[in-house]
């Protein structure tokens, strides 16, 4: 009988900040290449080419390409900062019920559970460079492996509704599974309070993703 307590693999011979590190080696080598690969100057024409003129499209392009080296110098605080807010996610109904789990280890459940979400952007990389830059449309680039949104038909600018539905897709519902798995293994926990405790912890997230992106629509629509 399958017993998730000794089944899952935490690679407990490798030290977090080891297993963090080739973590954000792996998101920083995909966004080098989605940001080269992906987003060019001819994806940039094909996306605003209705809407700016050539002149406005080349500027804003040039000045993105200026901080590209600033957002991937970035990615390590975005990585550490995502894994860590979800840590506490995890920790604050633990508190309410006294269970003790220290927070390096619900680091650790977090950071080796979050290497699902560097295949999920291996998948649509793989998917997106097919596709010739000058054909890219705003739904390629809105497409996510193994959801729910691939099954609906909705406008690229529902930017509310599209932050809902990312969220349920087998990626991630993998990497609750991950992290639940890894919350047994604790043996701090029973099965059903892990699950509720996941659950808690993906409800704010959606909670949270879709409030933003409703606020970015308004602010920028």
């Amino acid at each position: 009988m399958w017993n998730p307590a000794v089944a899952a693999p935490a690679w407990p011979h490798v030290k977090t900040r080891y297993v963090f590190l080739i973590l954000l080696l792996c998101e920083m080598s995909l966004s080098w290449q989605y940001q080269t690969h992906i987003m060019t100057q001819d994806a940039f024409y094909a996306l605003y080419g209705d809407r700016l003129d050539a002149q406005r499209i080349a500027d804003m392009f040039d000045l993105l390409k200026q901080f590209q080296l600033w957002g991937l110098g970035l990615i390590p605080l975005f990585i550490c900062f995502r894994v860590a807010f979800l840590a506490l996610l995890l920790q604050m109904p633990l508190v309410f019920r006294f269970i003790d789990i220290p927070f390096r280890d619900l680091f650790r459940i977090l950071t080796v559970s979050s290497f699902l979400f560097v295949a999920f952007e291996l998948v649509r990389l793989l998917y997106l460079l097919p596709i010739p830059s000058a054909m890219v449309t705003l739904q390629d680039l809105n497409w996510m492996p193994l959801s729910l949104l691939n099954l609906v038909a909705l406008d690229p600018e529902a930017r509310g509704a599209l932050a809902f539905l990312s969220h349920f897709n087998l990626f991630e519902i993998g990497f609750l599974g991950l992290v639940y798995v890894g919350l047994i293994r604790t043996r701090k926990l029973k099965k059903l309070d892990a699950g509720l405790v996941v659950f808690l912890m993906w409800l704010m997230v959606i909670i949270m993703h879709w409030i933003l992106a409703l606020y970015f629509a308004r602010l920028y629509g």
